[in-house]
């Protein structure tokens, strides 16, 4: 596990959200993020299974082509602040990627690297506070989303 010793103004960074959409399947949305600077991806999958849900999430990230220049993930804690640490230690040892959990304007839990980086690699990639620019657009596409799927009632 490559560990972050100085964080680069274009770190690459995924943020991570999800939502239920009508049918009842969970759906997993991501930003790749250079910094706060520029979108270079989007992650987007169907989890069936609630139960399988990080497994599902750490092999999706893993197959993305984006994996090898991901250097941290940042997860919103309204979905993934309700898993306990054994879980989400479980996902930071199988994506060997460092994980912050934030939520409500702060970090709430941390994965693999030093509070003080963290608030580092918040810092660079804020644009708008309260929220790193690659979880607010995460949050964008998953509420554009929820919508589409209403107007369609799906």
């Amino acid at each position: 596990m490559g560990k972050i010793t100085g964080v680069k103004p274009e770190i690459r960074i995924l943020a991570l959200t999800g939502l239920k959409n009508l049918n009842g399947k969970q759906v997993l949305i991501g930003a790749v993020f250079r910094g706060g600077h520029w979108l270079d991806g989007i992650i987007f999958k169907r989890i069936k299974s609630k139960e399988r849900f990080l497994e599902d999430l750490g092999r999706t990230v893993k197959r993305s082509p984006h994996y090898g220049q991901i250097r941290i993930l940042i997860l919103d804690g309204k979905i993934f602040g309700k898993y306990g640490d054994e879980a989400l230690l479980k996902l930071f040892r199988r994506l060997k990627k460092p994980l912050i959990v934030f939520q409500d304007g702060k970090i709430r839990k941390l994965f693999g690297l030093e509070a003080g980086t963290a608030q580092e690699v918040i810092r660079v990639s804020m644009v708008i506070p309260p929220f790193p620019e690659a979880l607010r657009i995460a949050r964008l596409l998953a509420e554009a989303y929820a919508r589409f799927l209403k107007n369609r009632n799906v």
